[in-house]
């Protein structure tokens, strides 16, 4: 995952993309401003994106009026530990996100991260089921990988984890509260080098 996940899910950058989501779909419903429509869509829908179809818009729409108009250099700045954790990485590393290649390609220069990326995917109009669970299957694809020796790191629990689970990867989850279940949880993803002993451990 990228947001939330790259960078903490408490940043103002968040609250940005909430705001800015919440304010296109006032402006597109006619709604008034008082109005929270993103909290009442994501609780219909834990996949933000299929709350969007639902309302007869596009992904590139809802990339173009949100994610493209935010600069996330202005929220984060180059994120050293998250470099050093990335750089001690002896695998390939890809980001599965809602959001637009632009804005995507913004947030890792802005981090100091996008030379570690190898790819990032972005959900588009013509992803399966909107799910990233169809990136995890083209990324073990492209490696050449068993789901078994993925890992796959994520804030939300029923759109980054779930699927991982669903295929068999290794799933880290980030959170505050941990969900029961075959995958392990950390507070942020600066401990993920803890998860990633633990599984070095295991498989020696």
């Amino acid at each position: 995952d990228q947001d939330g996940t790259l960078y903490s899910n408490k940043s103002e950058l968040i609250a940005a993309i909430i705001e800015r989501t919440n304010s296109w779909l006032m402006y597109k419903l006619n709604k008034p401003k008082e109005e929270n429509i993103y909290y009442t869509l994501k609780q219909k829908n834990p996949n933000i994106i299929e709350g969007i179809i639902s309302l007869g818009y596009t992904v590139e729409e809802y990339h173009r009026e949100v994610f493209d108009k935010i600069d996330p250099k202005k929220y984060l700045k180059r994120d050293e530990e998250l470099i050093k954790i990335l750089n001690g990485l002896n695998s390939q590393i890809y980001t599965v996100t809602f959001g637009s290649y632009k804005y995507s390609k913004e947030l890792q220069l802005a981090l100091g991260i996008s030379h570690f990326i190898k790819k990032t995917y972005c959900v588009e109009d013509d992803t399966v089921n909107y799910s990233k669970k169809f990136f995890y299957e083209l990324i073990a694809k492209e490696e050449g990988l068993k789901f078994s020796e993925i890992c796959v790191v994520g804030d939300n629990y029923y759109v980054d984890i779930n699927p991982a689970i669903e295929l068999g990867c290794v799933s880290v989850h980030i959170s505050d509260k941990e969900v029961a279940g075959p995958n392990f949880t950390i507070q942020n993803i600066y401990e993920l080098p803890k998860v990633l002993n633990i599984l070095n451990t295991d498989y020696k």
